[in-house]
């Protein structure tokens, strides 16, 4: 189990560049199914609690992993950009989310008490996280997506800015316990 259920009435609103609470994120069509959660929650209608992981938050994450200086040195390999990613995503798949990365998680995680999660972003989705741990390889898998790092070594390659992605941190209602 992630939380008490009780200890989230306690805590202060998390807000700010870095996580925001769905439904008040400033995320639209152009985020993605994030960004689509996000206006649905919006509007009012019955979307479980999450917390999004903003652009930023990716963006710090791959400073702190040493990924953004690896995907700025690919800028020549376009032509071969599936297997860049496949060698970055292996190297980058057990770096951990630390520092003030990892205390941002925790926090929003005990601000939406719940004892069981499900981590979305455009690619990838992981339901059924009950700690922590999981929690923190669900988002860093959902950023080293190979998808999403062909996508940014293609743009990169021509010179463009380097995409990020919001990743959504939401309140799973309905987990499937048959595996316990």
């Amino acid at each position: 189990m992630i939380v008490d259920g009780n200890i989230r009435r306690r805590l202060p609103r998390i807000e700010g560049r870095l996580v925001q609470r769905l439904g008040e994120a400033g995320y639209g069509l152009e985020s993605g199914l994030v960004g689509e959660l996000n206006l649905l929650a919006r509007m009012g209608l019955p979307i479980p609690e999450g917390i999004v992981l903003t652009h930023e938050f990716h963006r710090e994450f791959m400073e702190m992993s040493g990924l953004l200086q690896t995907l700025q040195a690919s800028e020549s390999c376009l032509e071969d950009a599936h297997r860049y990613a496949l060698k970055a995503r292996s190297r980058y798949r057990s770096v951990s989310i630390e520092g003030e990365l990892n205390r941002l998680i925790c926090e929003a995680l005990i601000q939406l008490g719940a004892s069981v999660v499900v981590v979305l972003s455009e690619d990838t989705t992981k339901s059924g996280l009950e700690s922590i741990p999981e929690v923190r390889a669900a988002v860093r898998d959902a950023w080293l997506s190979l998808e999403g790092l062909e996508q940014q070594i293609e743009v990169i390659a021509r010179g463009g800015d380097l995409p990020t992605w919001p990743v959504l941190v939401q309140r799973e209602l309905y987990p499937d316990t048959s595996n316990s």
